[in-house]
């Protein structure tokens, strides 16, 4: 069955996990076949491949960059022209946690609320930027899971 074309309904067989899945959990490529290994697979080496080679990838991505700055800086320009008052609240409430940890009036603690990891940078996550000392201290990737599901408002 490898190569062919086959129907969503027919059951196809991953090599790597070796699990039978319908062709939706398989990549389609441009002619019109399916990939042989499933999307779960594909994305598990992927990641893989990415945490094993933090360093080559951080270093193409900083490349890309550089080769595209103005693109990214007039992006970012526009962003900063049509977001300033949030950018600035965000700022505010940002500094006031700063001040607060200087002054001792809260603590920062050592583990993630969210996934308990202790080795990670834990940062101050804001729900709502009006209330700057309301927050969550989460490792970056949980307060990024966590933006992405609930965005941060300012005021509610």
């Amino acid at each position: 069955m490898q190569g062919q074309y086959i129907s969503s309904s027919e059951l196809r067989t991953c090599p790597r996990c070796e699990e039978s899945k319908t062709a939706e959990c398989f990549r389609l490529h441009k002619n019109g076949r399916l990939n042989r290994v499933c999307l779960d697979c594909q994305h598990t080496q992927a990641k893989q491949y990415r945490d094993s080679h933090q360093e080559q990838e951080a270093a193409r991505h900083r490349s890309v960059y550089l080769e595209n700055k103005e693109p990214y800086l007039d992006a970012a320009r526009r962003w900063n022209r049509l977001n300033g008052t949030r950018r600035r609240t965000a700022n505010l409430a940002q500094s006031k946690v700063r001040l607060a940890l200087r002054r001792g009036e809260i603590i920062k603690p050592e583990t993630c609320e969210e996934c308990g990891n202790t080795t990670l940078t834990i940062e101050a996550a804001h729900a709502d930027y009006t209330k700057p000392l309301s927050i969550r201290w989460l490792c970056r990737s949980c307060h990024r899971r966590w933006d992405r599901s609930d965005p941060k408002t300012i005021g509610a």
